[in-house]
């Protein structure tokens, strides 16, 4: 029902289902291979390895540094995901890449947690290189390198999230569960309270804050009275018990 929200309504937030449907649509007739343990785990175990996935990202970047400016949906910038050519494309490709390299089991997280440091180092590097170019000269607006950027704090992520995080626990369990629900009804909520808001003249230090934790608490409590509804919990990806 989502994809066909999508569909009529370009999407709204929810703009990627639409792409998330079309890439399961292609990759179907390939799956059995992709997600099936080969000869990527082996590359993954190899000093280096996991960076060859950073070239058709990188190979993205530099397509849209030819296309930007010159087509009209294609995209300009690198952040412009929502219903461009740039989204999709790069969307499709970290699709494929996720695929692949979550399916090599331990071969993928050890990995991750072996390289998560120098990931974060790269990243942590092109990004101050940006920020004291202001972001602006250079190489600092150079797509090819935003999207190594971009690689590398993915992973980074996820090397340190496999190390602290990699752990059952009933917190784990309960945010598993409300992710998706919550990402879907965030948006109007944060609309509301930023509505509310914008009348009242307080500093934004001690504005962000509050419509911070007003925007959490709220996204929750819909949350919760979602999932007690049971005709509704189908339409925000929740099983009926």
């Amino acid at each position: 029902m989502l994809v066909f929200f999508a569909l009529e309504y370009e999407g709204l937030h929810l703009w990627f289902l639409i792409n998330i449907f079309i890439y399961c649509l292609v990759l179907i007739p390939i799956l059995n291979f992709i997600s099936k343990e080969n000869f990527v785990a082996s590359l993954l175990s190899k000093p280096g390895g996991v960076f060859l996935f950073s070239l058709p990202i990188i190979a993205e970047g530099h397509l849209l540094n030819l296309s930007r400016f010159r087509t009209e949906t294609y995209g300009d910038y690198y952040s412009e995901y929502a219903l461009t050519d740039h989204g999709f494309v790069l969307g499709f490709l970290w699709f494929f890449i996720g695929i692949i390299l979550t399916s090599q089991g331990d071969a993928f997280w050890e990995s991750s947690v072996k390289n998560w440091k120098l990931h974060l180092a790269l990243g942590m590097t092109s990004y101050f290189y940006r920020w004291f170019n202001n972001f602006l000269e250079d190489y600092a607006l150079d797509n090819r390198l935003i999207a190594f950027e971009s690689f590398n704090f993915i992973f980074a992520l996820l090397g340190i999230a496999a190390v602290y995080l990699n752990k059952d626990s009933p917190q784990l369990t309960y945010y598993k569960t409300a992710v998706y629900p919550v990402y879907i009804v965030h948006l109007p909520v944060q609309m509301a309270v930023m509505y509310f808001f914008a009348g009242i003249n307080i500093h934004p230090i001690i504005k962000f804050p509050i419509a911070l934790f007003l925007i959490c608490f709220l996204s929750l409590t819909i949350y919760h009275a979602i999932k007690n509804i049971k005709p509704l919990r189908p339409l925000f990806g929740l099983r009926n018990k």
